[in-house]
C-alpha cells in the first residue's frame, strides 16, 4: 500500500516547499532528477554499489538510488553536484602537471565523496569510491 508523504527540504541551497510523493518509499534519486531536473546524481547499478547517485544529505554522503523519501525529515540539506559547481570543488587541483576532471573519470558520485572527505582538500589521485 503506497503511504504519501510531503516533505520540504533545502536542495543546493534553495527551499523546496511541500515536496509531495504518492509513495513514500520513492527513492530520492528520482525525485531529484525527475522533479527538480538535477542530472548531477545519475542512475547506475541501484544497490548503492557504484556510486553514480551519490548526495549529500545533511554534509554526509548518501546513495540516492536506495534513500527513500519516507527516510528524509523536514528541513534536511541535500546537495548535489550541481551544488557544487563554483565551489572550485568540481574540479581537483593540478597533477603531475596536469588538471584531471575527476567527474569524468569517476563520476559525479566520486566528487561529492571526495568533498565529503572531512572537508579537505584531497589529491585527486586520493578519492575513491567506497
Amino acid at each position: 500500500m503506497a503511504t504519501p508523504l510531503t516533505v520540504s527540504l533545502s536542495i543546493n541551497g534553495e527551499t523546496a516547499e511541500a515536496i509531495s510523493v504518492a509513495d513514500g518509499t520513492e527513492p530520492l534519486l528520482y525525485v531529484l532528477r525527475n522533479r527538480f531536473g538535477l542530472h548531477g546524481p545519475k542512475f547506475g547499478c541501484g544497490v548503492a554499489q557504484c556510486g553514480s547517485c551519490t548526495v549529500h544529505v545533511n554534509g554526509a554522503i548518501a546513495r540516492s538510488c536506495i534513500t527513500r523519501m519516507i527516510q528524509l525529515k523536514n528541513g534536511d540539506e541535500i546537495t548535489t553536484l550541481e551544488g557544487l559547481i563554483g565551489t572550485n570543488e568540481a574540479v581537483p587541483g593540478p597533477r603531475n602537471g596536469k588538471s584531471i576532471d575527476l567527474a569524468s573519470r569517476k563520476g559525479p558520485g566520486a566528487v561529492l565523496v571526495r568533498r565529503s572527505s572531512n572537508n579537505k582538500q584531497l589529491n585527486a589521485g586520493t578519492a575513491r569510491m567506497p
